[in-house]
């Protein structure tokens, strides 16, 4: 069993969940005792429809307090259990990307301050400027760090096992599970 499941180690206000494992034997379990039930069901009709058969037709006295006796169970109620996966909850935070900025020595151009390092004559011939300063601290904006997504978990998923029904483990009667009372305030 992994530690974190432990009562112990579960944090005060923290859901307790089951592992797969665990509720897979659970659903095993409940679907075996409805399948024994439904069979003991199937082999008491089929005895019963025999027994007719081999001591002839019933008389109606009979076959009316069969049915009494038969309507006049009481019942033997297993719950019926469903597995219900909840999905993780969780949302997006965007990261801006982080600008700074720091002082550069370039060369730059006289006549419109543009930086012109390495390139004085190809700007020269492409604007018509003349003259240039090399040197010149010039503020540039870099990015430190790029702009990010991150996708923060809210709530872990988690399987749960739910009694939706209750069934008559004698007749096979289905009825819906009775909602859990609300704990009292």
């Amino acid at each position: 069993m992994n530690a974190e499941n432990t009562p112990e180690a579960a944090p005060q206000g923290t859901r307790k969940t089951t592992s797969r494992a665990t509720v897979a034997l659970l659903v095993l379990t409940a679907l075996m005792a409805a399948a024994c039930a439904a069979s003991a069901l199937a082999a008491n009709h089929a005895a019963d429809e025999l027994a007719g058969r081999v001591e002839g037709s019933v008389p109606a006295a009979q076959s009316q307090e069969a049915g009494e006796a038969q309507a006049a169970h009481e019942h033997s109620w297993q719950p019926v259990y469903e597995l219900v996966s909840h999905p993780a909850e969780a949302h997006e935070v965007e990261h801006p990307a982080v600008v700074a900025t720091r002082v550069e020595e370039h060369t730059v151009c006289n006549t419109c301050m543009k930086p012109v390092d390495g390139m004085t004559a190809e700007h020269a011939e492409e604007y018509g400027h003349a003259g240039y300063t090399t040197g010149v601290p010039v503020a540039v904006d870099y990015v430190e760090q790029e702009a990010w997504t991150e996708t923060v978990v809210d709530a872990e998923a988690y399987d749960e096992l739910v009694e939706v029904a209750r069934s008559c483990a004698s007749c096979g009667e289905r009825i819906p599970a009775q909602p859990e009372a609300a704990p009292a305030a």
